[in-house]
């Protein structure tokens, strides 16, 4: 059972105060202490004693015209040090500029004038005591609430540090498998590395920002992961693949898209996997979107890889030079390729001393995980990845 309240009834007129007393009693000593004091000093003294001991204070009912301390500067003092306690200012005196002071510099609840009725004096009292009662149900209910926001938010922020950890095992996991498909087709190894370089220099030459740059580079490197479940003899087939072989291998794209779906921060770069083998002009696969339905960043993705696919060995033919892929992507500016894409990548290439000679250096010990699909005829394109 909780503490009894304290109602502290404070008059210099002794048989004043324990008639006060007594009737306060009388209404309310089962639930409240109900005590005196003869002076503000003395009443301030019971206030703190009461207090070190972590007793409650809940209501002073105060005499006005006292000897020493007078009641409006008791009061204002027991406000200014214990705002909660409801006060009360009982008295006499008929002039109002106490009362004033009191309401104003001690916020004042209840103003009582000598000689009270007992019926308004208890209704008085019983009603402010509810009042303070559910002040202090809606403090506890406040500071309940706020440990358990306290509570929730560390609770969520232990939840988004779990799910970034998830999410940064799963991209582990995911460059991991990207390495092993390097690993068991020699004839990619490098190929999603160089794509994401080239990928990082277009977007600089047309101008994107460096976080839209880290993002190509970052889904880049991992744009043929739809490839890992297919079987080596078709990655590494030297000859013409089948009819069967060619849609298994063009259904990378949508596995690669599959794969990254369950990582919520990797949503916004998913059409790179998914539309990096579209045509600008809507003829690619796997569905057949161009040009203004796809983001700048897929063409500049796709013109990268197919560049790379074409200076790079294959399983079933070697490097193509330079100057064919020119060729090619001069070919197919407006059609298969961004023009934009294509104009920066060419204006790379031929600035001297372009960082493209390395990347072309290495492409030549390693391969491309995709050839440049060829144009052929309005029935839509063909390709060999």
């Amino acid at each position: 059972m909780p503490d009894k309240g304290y109602i502290l009834c404070v008059d210099d007129d002794l048989a004043l105060l324990e008639n006060l007393w007594q009737q306060i009693l009388d209404l309310h000593g089962g639930t409240h202490e109900v005590v005196m004091a003869k002076s503000g000093e003395e009443a301030l003294g019971i206030i703190y004693d009461l207090h070190h001991q972590g007793k409650t204070v809940q209501m002073v009912i105060s005499d006005l015209m006292m000897p020493g301390m007078t009641g409006d500067r008791f009061l204002e003092i027991v406000n200014a040090r214990f705002p909660q306690v409801i006060k009360i200012l009982l008295t006499g005196y008929t002039g109002l500029d106490s009362a004033l002071y009191t309401i104003n510099n001690a916020s004042l609840d209840k103003y009582i004038s000598k000689p009270w009725q007992i019926e308004d004096l208890q209704l008085t009292i019983s009603s402010l005591l509810r009042q303070f009662q559910l002040r202090q149900d809606n403090l506890r209910l406040l500071n309940d609430l706020q440990l358990r926001n306290l509570e929730l938010n560390s609770t969520l922020r232990d939840l988004k540090r779990a799910t970034e950890q998830i999410e940064v095992n799963y991209v582990e996991t995911l460059q991991s498998l990207a390495a092993a498909l390097e690993a068991k087709d020699a004839y990619t190894a490098g190929h999603s590395e160089r794509v994401a370089r080239w990928g990082m220099m277009i977007a600089r030459r047309i101008g994107l920002t460096e976080a839209e740059v880290d993002e190509i580079h970052t889904v880049a490197m991992l744009h043929d992961i739809g490839k890992i479940g297919m079987p080596e003899h078709i990655l590494n087939k030297p000859g013409a693949l089948t009819r069967q072989e060619l849609e298994l291998v063009k259904s990378h794209p949508v596995t690669g898209a599959q794969i990254l779906q369950p990582i919520k921060s990797f949503h916004h770069c998913i059409p790179i996997v998914r539309h990096h083998h579209e045509w600008f002009n809507g003829k690619g696969y796997p569905d057949m979107v161009g040009g203004p339905d796809l983001p700048l960043s897929v063409w500049i993705a796709a013109t990268a890889d197919a560049f790379d696919a074409m200076t790079s060995n294959r399983p079933y033919r070697k490097m193509q030079t330079i100057e064919f892929a020119f060729g090619q992507l001069n070919q197919g500016i407006g059609t298969q390729f961004n023009p934009e894409c294509v104009k920066a990548l060419m204006d790379l290439l031929k600035e001297p001393g372009s960082p493209g000679e390395t990347l072309l250096k290495a492409a030549a010990v390693g391969d491309a995980g995709s050839c440049a699909i060829q144009p052929d005829d309005d029935h839509g394109p063909k390709s060999r990845s």
